[in-house]
Order: structure tokens, then C-alpha cells, then sequence
């Protein structure tokens, strides 16, 4: 497996584990989750970098700012970005 069909898997793996922890946990803090999301977006778009650089950078800032506030950092994380992304509000 080649670093860009790693990267795929990693991905979707992490989709699926995103989901599967929404299914189980009802994700009770969406509202806040999202509208975090969205601020932060907001503030990414505003620095210069390439398309990549801030889809990385704003994954990172995302499960940053949600492990402070509890645990599933990361599956809040995946799950707002594919939100935020699928919605058109991120690229």
C-alpha cells in the first residue's frame, strides 16, 4: 500500500469510528461542537496556506480545542469537519 492509499484508509477508518461513536454516545455536545467548528474555519480562511495545509491544520486545531472541553476529541473532530465540509461551510 502506497502513503496516499495509507492515508485513505487512515481516513475512513477514522470515519468509522467517528460514526460508530455517534450511533453509541448520541454525540451530546454537536451544537456546541459545530458552531466551533464554524469559528474556527472562519479564522483558517483568513491565513495563508494551500487547500492541505488547512485541511491539516484545522483537524488539528478542531481535536485541540475539543480535548480540552471532554473526551472523543477526535471522533467531534472528524465528525464537524465532515459536517462543516458535506454543508459547504469548509473545503
Amino acid at each position: 500500500m502506497n502513503h496516499s492509499e495509507d492515508d485513505l484508509c487512515q481516513g475512513t477508518q477514522a470515519i468509522v469510528a467517528a460514526l460508530a461513536w455517534k450511533l453509541s454516545s448520541g454525540w451530546p455536545t454537536s451544537s456546541r461542537d459545530l458552531a466551533l467548528a464554524g469559528r474556527i474555519w472562519a479564522r483558517l480562511e483568513t491565513v495563508s496556506m494551500t487547500a492541505e495545509e488547512r485541511s491539516a491544520r484545522y483537524l488539528e486545531k478542531l481535536v485541540d480545542a475539543y480535548e480540552r472541553t471532554g473526551d472523543a476529541a477526535v471522533h467531534r473532530a472528524v465528525l464537524a469537519r465532515l459536517i462543516l465540509h458535506a454543508s459547504g461551510l469548509s473545503s
